[in-house]
């Protein structure tokens, strides 16, 4: 009989370095496979992912202003437009 044991944390990309670790020594364990787990932590790819397979997911856009790079605010201007959103309130 093959012991399995659940992975728990409160910070879960800390669990994929254990998952990765598990995985290679082919030591069984209980939870989400590492890759699907990275899709699934990661929000933009988890929903063009359930998209894909033909889920209704919610309208999103990735707002990247790492390294000091400006916001583009015309593009969420017009996303907030396209989405039936108004872009001063949100609503």
């Amino acid at each position: 009989m093959t012991h399995k044991t659940p992975l728990t944390s409160n910070q879960p990309l800390s669990d994929l370095c254990v998952q990765r670790l598990l995985e290679a020594a082919q030591v069984p364990f209980v939870g989400t496979a590492a890759a699907e787990a990275a899709v699934a932590f990661d929000k933009v790819s988890a929903a063009e992912a359930l998209a894909a397979k033909g889920f209704h997911t919610l309208p999103s856009l990735l707002v990247d202003a790492a390294d000091g790079q400006e916001v583009d605010r015309a593009r969420v201007h017009d996303w907030f437009v396209a989405n039936g959103l108004d872009p001063e309130t949100g609503a």
